[in-house]
């Protein structure tokens, strides 16, 4: 039997087995955050406990209006918790295991205070707002960023977006993912494989090539060091203003192909998809006379390689040099073609699908 495989397409599922863990479904939890009332957000997928949120504010932030674009179920409002008295939040007993992947919606909102960041999700073996494991932050300029085994402040972040990337009150499909082969069999210097980040369905960032990956060691869950935070960073420390939908947890690196349908297919999890054939059209095409260029984008599958033909007359079709061999990371992509000059006659450009 093979229990190595992380590819949620076949019979064998991934099987990590540690000392306190043994998990053969790599959806961890799914907290859709539907609920009206109460102190728990249920998790859908029946694998990890009821996450339990904390509210210290008033109104509580159950019932907001939902962030998929379906429409569909609701969503949870955070309010920041900058001491330990303030703040609505949540923590979870989710499962902690060498190769993770997070997705979820977002409508952040600023801090009255912008000094302190915005935790969207933490683990931490130590009661800190430093995500000592792994956190997934959004600064107050708006740049989103995921830190591996941030133990001081001047450590850089594995994988993050430029800066002001996110902007407050527009809502955004997050998933991070981090592989680690090792797993936590590598001691206090943990090394990872790779981690990437990705927003409303395109690949953003991934490690640094020059920079051996970074990955988190093993921890036990104590009163202060809660499983995962959910919109804080501790309880009383970095907390998240804003609103979250459709929180997803998995025990495997997710493909881009499967992050890319999350996004176009929004409440579903990566083992519920259903198999969409997108059309392949270019949907927007700009043409800008003062620079002689025309930007095109179409229709798109992640990992798939695309070229740009143009032609004079819709015959013998040429491959527009600059634009070759251009791999897709995202449901949408965009190529601009310079040097575009009509002198009385007509060009005409498409896109052709090269592979796979």
């Amino acid at each position: 039997m093979d229990l190595t495989t992380t590819d949620p397409n076949l019979a064998i599922l991934s099987v990590p087995v540690k000392a306190r863990y043994a998990y053969g479904l790599p959806l961890l939890a799914q907290y859709k955050l539907d609920e009206t009332e109460g102190a728990a957000f249920v998790d859908s997928s029946g694998t990890s406990p009821n996450a339990v949120v904390e509210i210290r504010d008033q109104p509580p932030g159950f019932g907001q209006s939902p962030l998929l674009p379906t429409g569909e179920g609701m969503a949870f409002r955070f309010t920041p918790a900058e001491s330990n008295t303030t703040g609505n939040f949540a923590h979870a007993l989710v499962p902690h295991l060498p190769n993770v992947s997070y997705a979820l919606w977002i409508r952040p909102e600023a801090k009255a205070d912008s000094s302190t960041g915005r935790t969207l999700l933490q683990r931490s073996s130590l009661f800190t707002t430093l995500g000592t494991l792994c956190s997934l932050n959004l600064s107050p300029t708006g740049q989103l960023f995921f830190d591996i085994n941030k133990l001081n402040a001047g450590s850089a972040p594995a994988v993050l977006t430029e800066d002001g990337a996110i902007v407050d009150g527009q809502v955004y499909h997050i998933v991070v993912t981090h592989r680690d082969e090792n797993g936590f069999s590598d001691g206090n210097s943990p090394v990872g494989t790779r981690t990437r980040l990705y927003v409303n369905g395109a690949l953003v960032s991934t490690d640094d090539p020059q920079v051996t990956p970074l990955g988190y060691t093993d921890y036990q869950f104590t009163s202060t060091s809660e499983g995962l935070y959910i919109g804080s960073a501790t309880s009383s420390g970095a907390g998240f203003a804003g609103d979250m939908d459709d929180l997803q947890v998995y025990s495997i690196e997710l493909t881009p192909e499967q992050v890319a349908a999350l996004y176009q297919q929004p409440g579903k999890n990566a083992f519920n998809l259903e198999t969409v054939t997108m059309p392949f059209n270019i949907v927007r095409a700009l043409y800008n006379a003062a620079s002689g260029t025309l930007t095109i984008a179409w229709n798109s599958q992640s990992g798939a390689v695309y070229e740009v033909q143009q032609s004079s007359g819709l015959s013998g079709w040429t491959t527009v040099p600059t634009l070759t061999n251009i791999q897709a990371i995202g449901v949408t992509t965009t190529a601009v073609i310079r040097g575009v000059t009509p002198t009385g006659g007509k060009n005409f450009y498409r896109v052709g699908r090269v592979s796979p």
